[in-house]
């Protein structure tokens, strides 16, 4: 499956894995069995994995509808949500950037792009050797 997620409840994370080639409907399907999830909260830190990415379709309307739908269950919390994207490479850099780019007009989304995964869990507050067994068996 391109896109696959968990959620970390003690550390109020949810771990977003992209691999392969991505879809716009691979990200509105996970996005909609995320809000769906008995461990769904509002505020929750998001970490986007786009490390294995190999390809996306590249439809920039359809993603910016998409980001507008995601805005809408992001606001009406007094939270704002933190979303770090680890994007090591080129390809997972556009992506991300594009995502970050989209999340401009709505407060509520922070969003923000490393390149290491040590400097995105820092960002999100979490230690590198606590979140790593985590995210391994994630992978």
């Amino acid at each position: 499956m391109p896109a696959s997620f968990r959620i970390q409840k003690s550390n109020g994370l949810v771990y977003v894995q992209y691999s392969g080639h991505i879809e716009m409907q691979d990200t509105q399907d996970i996005f909609a069995r995320y809000l769906q999830h008995p461990d769904y909260a509002p505020g929750q830190k998001h970490l986007v994995d786009f490390s294995q990415v190999t390809g996306w379709d590249a439809d920039y309307v359809e993603l910016m509808a998409m980001q507008a739908e995601k805005a809408a269950a992001f606001m009406g919390h007094a939270s704002q949500t933190l979303i770090v994207y680890y994007a090591p490479n080129e390809l997972g850099r556009s992506i991300a950037q594009l995502a970050v780019n989209s999340w401009e007009p709505f407060p509520s989304v922070v969003p923000m792009v490393q390149d290491t995964r040590e400097a995105a869990l820092s960002i999100l507050g979490l230690n590198s050797t606590e979140i790593s067994r985590f995210l391994d068996q994630t992978a």
